[in-house]
């Protein structure tokens, strides 16, 4: 993952995973529900769903959505984030 991308970049939901000892993400994204191109920028919003493990326990949050910030060298992700649905 880290070859797609931009350097600097960040992942925003892995130093809250760190604290939950959570691990083995799984991540399967919809079709997007904002796409945005300007200049050298781009972002896209897309539904998500993401299981993975705490505790040795799966747990699944649907309902979600995967936000990235996109910048044109070779269209690298400069940043994305990810905003909780529901745990199941």
């Amino acid at each position: 993952m880290a070859a797609t991308f931009a350097v600097p970049g960040s992942i925003l939901v892995l130093i809250e995973g760190k604290q939950h000892d959570a691990s083995d993400y799984i991540v399967t994204v919809g079709e997007p529900l904002h796409n945005n191109a300007t200049g050298d920028s781009a972002s896209v919003v897309v539904p998500a769903t993401m299981t993975f493990e705490v505790g040795g326990k799966q747990v699944t949050q649907s309902s979600a959505f995967f936000a990235a910030a996109l910048r044109k060298l070779a269209w690298r992700i400069a940043a994305w984030a990810w905003m909780k649905g529901t745990p199941r």
